[in-house]
């Protein structure tokens, strides 16, 4: 729950992090049921309220055990020293901190709870200051440019580290990290100089569970062998990686998780050879064909999930013979585009399917899915030849997505009434549907129709008879007024940006109907005043009017007062609005 707050730049404003706070001050404090406390950080208003007593908070204040200080550009080394006052502290955010150095960084080392340490974008910051705090059990340095070798050395003295993150630190090569060997989790990715030959002592990490090394341009994959612990694997972007660099993988008992997305020289003959992999990914790998689908799937016992996006060489041939994979749930093939959807009826466990961008994809070849008992989300956005016909006997499916579909039609949806599960549904440029088969879907709770250009406010009435419909978009359907929404009673979330006709009159219409409604995106609709956005429901705690020419400073104001709970305010390109008046609404906001 939320006890009381504390504004850092008035307890002390003599110290040199109080300048350096102003943006992100505002300290809340939580208390668990063991009279624990944690915070976390927003932005305030930049002068304190009446009866703030200074004193009061710090005493509230010291027994912090989480701080993140997100943006602090302009805390100085001497402005630690405040932290240090919060003794029990156990986990410190200091992002994008370019002005601290490592001597102030060793301040730190009289929390002596401290267990978690971010210092992500600390440009000037090498590390080697960290020796002192040995109860670090979390670490990140993640774009520290100046960290080294020498850097992991000192580190290697911190017992109970357990993750680590040196992403971005592009002047290490891994040879220090066989002495960190209490290291449970590593993070490496986008580093330049990290090799094989730097990694060879990495067996040393008999504990390490999960590896990222996402974009390491340099590694080949031998270095990955003798780590016995090892169940998470990420080698996404790493290019240099083959077959045979990955066969030491085969050594790794409990590997169940590997990602080998854009390792554009992988053919899948090594892969097969890993029976524990329960997540595998090969999203853009163009060398995986249908004989390294056959090997996979003939030994992947236990894998669950498969990832084959733009795997442009694979075809239905491949996908068909399976007999080991009877326990995949999910089967992702966004852009295969010799896919039909005729061999997906060989996975009798599918519970997510994407076939985003399959252009061969037809109502034919989905017409097996009935078969598939357990399916429950389906995405097939950007598939030119479905009609929708296929949409029938699917009792669990509960997610639908058919944006960009252009010969979807409302006779061909009309199946959807036999989906009782269905909660998500995306018709999102579907140029040819009304919406006229859509009023039956009892279980709808979130429709996005932006885009369809034929719908009108009398197709929209029909969706009165959804009682759980609660999110709607009709962004950019330029033949709506408004007055058709004014009966769907349950909307909590309206996005109706774009929509040309959209005026006044409409908005006062629903306005008056829609007391549930939080957020309402009217963005670009040129018709709409001042007016109309004051008569707008007192409910809503986010609205949307960025492009809206007629809002003014004086608008801003009379929103400010007719809708008191409004928190979230989009005004991009609303030139007649003044930083003045924009200053003025967020301090009536706190």
């Amino acid at each position: 729950m939320l006890l009381y707050s504390l504004l850092l730049a008035f307890v002390f404003p003599q110290c040199v992090i109080m300048s350096s706070l102003r943006k992100i001050e505002l300290l809340f404090v939580t208390s668990g049921n063991d009279g624990t406390t944690t915070s976390s950080a927003s932005t305030v208003p930049s002068q304190p309220r009446p009866g703030d007593d200074p004193r009061r908070r710090l005493r509230q204040v010291q027994h912090l055990l989480q701080l993140a200080l997100p943006n602090g550009r302009t805390i100085t080394n001497a402005g630690l020293a405040f932290i240090q006052t919060f003794t029990k502290l156990q986990s410190l955010e200091l992002q994008r901190c370019e002005l601290l150095t490592g001597a102030g960084i060793s301040r730190l080392a009289t929390l002596s709870q401290l267990q978690r340490l971010n210092v992500r974008g600390g440009g000037n910051f090498t590390g080697s200051s960290l020796s002192a705090m040995r109860m670090l059990t979390h670490l990140s340095l993640h774009g520290c440019h100046n960290v080294t070798e020498d850097s992991i050395h000192k580190i290697s003295f911190l017992g109970k580290l357990q993750h680590l993150d040196f992403s971005g630190c592009p002047n290490i090569t891994g040879a220090a990290l066989c002495n960190v060997t209490s290291l449970t989790h590593l993070y490496l990715r986008h580093c330049s100089d990290v090799s094989d030959s730097g990694l060879s002592g990495i067996c040393n990490l008999s504990q390490l569970r999960r590896l990222e090394l996402s974009d390491c341009r340099n590694i080949v994959g031998t270095c990955l062998r003798n780590l016995p612990e090892l169940s998470h694997l990420v080698l996404c972007g790493s290019r240099s990686v083959t077959d045979d660099g990955l066969r030491g993988l085969m050594t790794l008992p409990h590997l169940q998780f590997l990602d080998l997305r854009y390792c554009v020289n992988v053919t899948g003959s090594t892969i097969c050879n890993i029976p524990g992999l329960r997540v595998l990914d090969l999203g853009e790998c163009a060398n995986i064909t249908d004989p390294s689908l056959r090997g996979i799937f003939s030994t992947l016992s236990q894998l669950q999930h498969l990832e084959l996006t733009n795997c442009v060489n694979i075809t239905d041939a491949g996908l068909a013979t399976n007999p080991a994979s009877s326990q995949l749930q999910t089967l992702i093939l966004n852009f295969c585009g010799h896919i039909t959807g005729a061999s997906l009826v060989s996975f009798p466990s599918l519970v997510n399917i994407e076939l985003i961008g399959c252009t061969n994809v037809t109502d034919a070849g989905l017409s097996g899915l009935a078969t598939l008992s357990q399916l429950r989300r389906l995405r097939l956005s950007s598939c030119g030849s479905i009609t929708g016909a296929f949409l029938l006997n699917l009792p669990m499916l509960a997610h639908v997505e058919l944006s960009g579909c252009a010969k979807i039609t409302d006779a061909g949806l009309s199946g959807l009434a036999t989906l009782p599960q269905l909660r998500y549904l995306d018709l999102s440029r579907c140029g040819n549907i009304t919406g006229s088969s859509l009023c039956h879907m009892s279980a709808l709770v979130q429709l996005d129709l932006s885009g369809c250009v034929s719908i009108t406010d009398m197709h929209l009435t029909g969706l009165a008879s959804l009682p759980q419909l609660q999110s709607l978009d009709v962004s950019y359907c330029n033949n709506i007024t408004g007055v058709g929404l004014r009966d769907i009673i349950a909307l909590t979330h309206l996005d109706v940006s774009g929509s040309a006709k959209i005026s006044d009159e409409g908005l006062t219409c629903f306005a008056t109907t829609l007391h549930q409604l939080q957020s309402l995106n009217v963005s670009r609709c040129g018709n709409i005043t001042g007016a109309g956005l004051c008569n707008l429901p007192t409910t809503l705690t986010r609205l949307g009017v960025s492009g809206c020419t007629s809002v003014t400073d004086a608008v801003l104001s009379s929103i400010s007062a007719v809708l008191p709970r409004v928190r979230f305010l989009g005004l991009d390109t609303c030139v007649k609005v003044s930083h003045d008046s924009l200053a003025q609404f967020r301090g009536h906001r706190h």
